[in-house]
């Protein structure tokens, strides 16, 4: 047979259309809000680029058993206003079962289900997950069969299901990353992508949440880098916007290569000897650690201090702070190789092209395996740093165009 196409993404890298996303987390992290606001953005036909990725414009269904329309209703304005669009979008459906009882909602699923296919509907978000199987949601039987035949029927119909489920708790000696969702494994097993919601920070003062979104798995491609996300909390909106995650972070973040933790590590310390680099990434082996650090020593991305740390390890420090010459030396604007004298300048498209920062190298690594399709969320992420706004990637996409068209014939 001809060779399958891929598969289109409703949300770049987190949800394929098609199959079915399951979203964990534990309790207080804005799992509901930032469902309603990735809902929100696919809705939207004017919105191209949801936290840096790209979406797709879909009619959507929020499909609620937690909450009621009086509760979500408020909150999905807030969330509009807080992306500037005044009310939420018109192809944004919502259906609830809050307050009925559990004999009488046990068609509550096929209802949803019924209303998607009256209305067009291509992504249903139903919230939650051990609520919707009306069963034990630790019974493996019980996952199957709603797998096998609740989800199933949404597929079936053309309706891509993003499944917002609560986390296990934490239990002594376990880190959050290890965690999966509440109840059975298969959960987990049945579905094809999966993002956990883990909480960063929260400032009461500031009204903030910082939380990371980290895809822990997906069967169509590699995992993407985990993204940092601010939800700002004001009297009458809510906002969410990509920060850049702490070197620190990095270190311990099991979803990245270990090459880019042992680089973080020793960035986050300034000069570092192997057990310290070991101690802040946390799960490397000091066998792993030590290998990295003499390729990165030997390709020139660190350099010996001549201090020796205490149990006998050479101390290194990176040879530029924030460069990687190994990663960034395609984009050099001439042909001095001055691309790694210095920081970048992040306040204009041609800066940031020319020293490129390790964000801008991942996205253009994502840009590089479907141009056409990952542009629009590469312009939106230059935009959000040369101009504060992701929103405003249009107005830098000439320019981004022609900073890779350089970059092709160098």
């Amino acid at each position: 047979m001809p060779e399958p196409a891929r598969p289109e993404e409703v949300w770049e890298g987190i949800i394929v259309r098609g199959w079915p996303a399951l979203w964990f987390g534990g309790t207080g992290v804005t799992k509901s809000v930032m469902a309603l606001a990735a809902a929100q953005a696919i809705a939207d036909k004017n919105t191209k680029v949801f936290l840096g990725r790209g979406v797709i414009t879909a009619p959507v269904m929020y499909a609620d058993w937690e909450l009621n329309a009086d509760v979500q209703g408020r909150r999905a304005y807030h969330i509009a206003r807080g992306h500037g669009r005044g009310t939420p979008p018109n192809m944004l459906r919502y259906i609830s079962t809050y307050g009925t009882a559990r004999h009488t909602r046990e068609d509550f699923g096929l209802q949803v289900l019924e209303e998607c296919i009256a209305h067009g509907i291509e992504v249903c978000f139903i919230d939650s997950v051990g609520l919707a199987v009306s069963g034990n949601p630790g019974d493996f039987e019980v996952i199957i069969d709603f797998f096998d035949e609740t989800i199933a029927d949404f597929v079936a119909n053309g309706i891509t299901p993003v499944l917002i489920d609560h986390q296990r708790r934490l239990v002594a000696g376990e880190r959050n990353q290890s965690l999966g969702a509440y109840g059975s494994v298969w959960k987990e097993n049945l579905s094809r992508t999966q993002l956990q919601i883990e909480l960063v920070t929260r400032d009461r003062e500031a009204h903030t949440v910082t939380t990371r979104l980290r895809a822990k798995k997906t069967n169509f491609d590699e995992l993407p880098e985990p993204i940092e996300v601010k939800t700002a909390f004001s009297a009458d909106a809510i906002a969410l916007e990509t920060v850049a995650t702490e070197d620190t972070d990095r270190a311990v973040e099991e979803t990245l290569s270990a090459r880019d933790r042992v680089i973080a590590a020793i960035r986050a310390l300034g000069e570092a000897g192997p057990n310290a680099i070991q101690e802040a990434c946390g799960t490397l082996t000091k066998g792993t650690v030590k290998n990295i650090v003499s390729k990165l020593r030997s390709t020139g991305i660190v350099e010996d201090t001549g201090e020796i740390e205490p149990g006998g390890g050479k101390v290194v420090r990176l040879i530029e702070p924030g460069l990687d010459p190994d990663r960034h030396r395609t984009f050099k604007g001439d042909d001095d190789d001055d691309d790694s004298s210095g920081p970048s300048d992040t306040t204009t498209v041609a800066g940031l092209f020319a020293n490129p920062p390790d964000w801008l190298v991942t996205q253009l690594g994502v840009y590089r395996k479907n141009p056409g399709q990952h542009l629009n969320p590469l312009c939106a992420a230059v935009a959000a740093v040369a101009l504060g706004d992701g929103a405003r990637g249009p107005e830098v996409r000439e320019e981004v165009e022609k900073a890779l068209e350089e970059d092709t014939q160098s």
